[in-house]
């Protein structure tokens, strides 16, 4: 008996010094059911966390909503109060800038032409406004001191019933001052753009610095009307006119 005993204790202390691992007896360390339950989520915790995801979702949705709406009518407010008064301020710079080098040529042409929506009238002068540009495409830019400028209205090809505003500016003085230059899109809703000018008795529909033997009228009065954008308003738009009178240096 004792030989065995002895004999076992060897055979287990030979395996420990053989680096063995015996597996525990069935049923010992077991998770026990109540463990298990306690070890994952259950279906009520899961919609307790989908409900809050949600919450701070939809509370987070309703902020970038709401900024975004604010920057719109900010953006409104700004363009409904400056876009009228800068380009009267542009134009008004133009015309008051606007000599005639002689009489032989329209240095001064001023075209009344209408429209199915409204005026859509168009001037070209040539001005001692600076400027800074090349002459082309392959000069070096540089300023200029005399220069023709044009206001010119097109059709809004992307959306029919409004009118484009168009600056023209040509850095080169040429004898054909209605041509060439380069064109920039001032605005993109115009209703009209009326040019008016004052010969010192009454408000006339046209000008011709040639016509009128290298005379330039005494006074230009511009009328537009422009669509701002409003989502206030019926049709997400509102209709403003803008109207400024410029007298001609003398």
């Amino acid at each position: 008996m004792r030989e065995r005993k002895s004999e076992r204790g060897r055979e287990r202390k030979r395996r420990r010094s053989d680096g063995f691992t015996h597996l525990r007896p069935s049923g010992y360390g077991a998770v026990s059911p109540a463990r298990r339950r306690r070890a994952g989520f259950t279906l009520i915790e899961i919609f307790l966390a989908i409900s809050l995801v949600a919450i701070i979702m939809a509370i987070a949705y309703g902020m970038v909503v709401s900024t975004v709406q604010a920057q719109e009518r900010i953006e409104e407010t700004t363009l409904g109060t400056e876009i009228g008064p800068v380009i009267l301020n542009q134009f008004r710079q133009d015309v008051e800038s606007a000599f005639v080098p002689d009489k032989d040529k329209d240095w001064f042409l001023g075209q009344d032409r209408k429209g199915s929506i409204g005026d859509r009238d168009r001037l070209d002068l040539f001005a001692s406004i600076p400027a800074f540009g090349a002459d082309d495409a392959y000069a070096e830019p540089r300023f200029h001191n005399v220069n023709e400028i044009g206001y010119i209205i097109d059709d809004n090809r992307q959306r029919p019933g409004e009118l484009v505003l168009y600056r023209r500016e040509d850095y080169f003085i040429d004898d054909e001052p209605m041509k060439g230059g380069k064109m920039t899109a001032v605005y993109d809703r115009v209703q009209a753009f009326d040019v008016q000018y004052w010969d010192g008795e009454k408000w006339v529909e046209s000008w011709s610095s040639k016509a009128s033997e290298g005379k330039l009228p005494v006074g230009v009065r511009l009328i537009m009307r422009l669509l701002i954008p409003n989502k206030a308003a019926e049709g997400g738009v509102v209709a403003r006119t803008y109207s400024i009178t410029v007298v001609l240096p003398r």
